[in-house]
């Protein structure tokens, strides 16, 4: 969803925001040959991000504001698609918001790009509400054993 309502008025649609933050533009001067132009973006790029999956989100957790954290949790995977945390923390508040197929869809990626903590998964209180689902144990069984070799991300 480009927009996710929550009570501010004057939301930002994600798509405006990621444009007005240039967050593709900076992606690709982080690639830059220029090795002080590549590393002004690589910094930039972990400051949104760290703003955005750490300070923002958590803030909107803390105070049970689940759209408001989802809202800058998706610019975070926007910035770090990479990134496993990002995808499981977004999975987190989407179950708190009673999203059970965008949270499980979430959880998938997060596994995907490398969250192999199955004991966090079973014990986080964030995902209380996604423990009977079928899609929840299947994801649960996705993750290698502690000896198996986990993808690097």
């Amino acid at each position: 969803d480009d927009v996710l309502a929550f009570s501010q008025t004057n939301v930002v649609p994600i798509s405006a925001l990621v444009r007005d933050l240039r967050i593709n533009e900076l992606k690709k001067r982080a690639q830059s040959a220029d090795r002080e132009d590549a590393s002004s973006a690589e910094r930039l790029l972990a400051s949104i991000f760290g703003r955005t999956s750490y300070y923002f989100a958590g803030e909107a957790l803390e105070k049970k504001e689940y759209s408001r954290a989802i809202y800058f949790l998706t610019v975070a995977t926007e910035v770090r698609p990479e990134s496993p945390y990002a995808w499981y923390n977004r999975a987190c508040g989407w179950a708190r918001a009673g999203n059970r197929k965008k949270a499980l869809e979430d959880l998938s990626v997060a596994v995907e790009k490398g969250f192999h903590d199955r004991a966090l998964m079973e014990k986080d209180p964030d995902l209380v509400s996604l423990k009977d689902d079928v899609a929840f144990a299947e994801i649960l069984r996705g993750i290698p054993d502690a000896g198996e070799a986990a993808p690097k991300s």
